[in-house]
C-alpha cells in the first residue's frame, strides 16, 4: 500500500509490504516521485491511470508491469482510489504481485498448446494410420472377391464377420444378411451342424 500525490507522483507513506515487494528502503521513497524511482516502465502507464483515476475517482484490479529495485519486472494487481489530504489530491494504492499467478497460467497455457499440438498431430498420424488400414482392406476385399472358391471369416464362437462375393452367388445371400449371423441362422439345422463341426 502506498500514498502518492496525484500530479507529481512523490510517495508521502508507503507500508513495509511495498518497500519490501519493490527492494527499497523507506528513506529512499518517501519524497521521490515514482517516475524517479523507476518502477514505471512505461511513464504512459502512470499518465494514463491517472487520467483515468481523474474521471472515475477509483480505478479497481487493474494489472500493470512495474520495475522493481534490483531491475527486474514484475506484474501488480492495483486498485487505487483518489482521496484529498489537506489540499493535495493523492492516490492511495494497494497492489498484489500477480507475477507467480502470472507464469503459471502461461506456463499452463504453454502445457495446453503443446498438448494440442500433440492432439493434432496424433490425429493426422491416425489418419493416415487408417487411409492405409482401409487401403488395406479394400485390397484384401479386392483380391477374396475375385477369388473362383468361397472365402469367409468367422469369431471364435462362429458368428460371420465377412463372405466373399462366390459365398453370396453360392448360397444366394448379401453381406448384410450374412453379417453378424451363424451357420444355425442361416442353413439348415443339419447342414447348420455340419459347417459348426468343420470349423471347430
Amino acid at each position: 500500500m502506498g500514498v502518492t500525490e496525484l500530479e507529481t507522483g512523490r510517495c508521502l507513506d508507503i507500508n513495509d509490504a511495498c518497500l519490501e515487494m519493490f527492494g527499497f528502503r523507506r528513506d529512499e521513497v518517501i519524497g521521490q516521485t515514482t517516475l524517479l524511482l523507476g518502477i514505471w516502465p512505461d511513464p504512459q502507464d502512470r499518465a494514463r491511470l491517472i487520467e483515468r483515476l481523474k474521471s472515475e475517482r477509483s480505478v479497481r484490479n487493474l494489472e500493470v508491469p512495474m520495475r522493481v529495485k534490483p531491475g527486474g519486472l514484475r506484474h501488480i494487481l492495483i486498485s487505487t482510489e483518489l482521496v484529498t489530504l489537506g489540499k493535495t489530491r493523492c492516490m492511495v494504492t494497494v497492489g498484489q504481485d500477480i507475477t507467480e499467478h502470472k507464469r503459471a497460467e502461461e506456463a499452463l497455457r504453454d502445457a495446453h498448446e503443446e498438448l494440442e499440438r500433440r492432439v493434432r498431430e496424433r490425429t493426422r498420424e491416425l489418419e493416415r494410420a487408417n487411409a492405409s488400414l482401409i487401403e488395406s482392406e479394400e485390397r484384401f476385399r479386392t483380391f477374396l472377391d475375385h477369388a473362383p472358391n468361397l472365402a469367409f471369416i468367422k469369431t471364435m464362437d462362429g458368428r460371420y464377420l465377412y463372405a466373399n462375393r462366390r459365398f453370396e452367388e453360392v448360397f444366394r445371400l448379401d453381406q448384410h444378411s450374412i453379417a453378424g449371423k451363424t451357420d444355425a441362422e442361416l442353413f439348415p439345422r443339419g447342414q447348420a451342424d455340419q459347417f459348426r463341426a468343420h470349423d471347430l
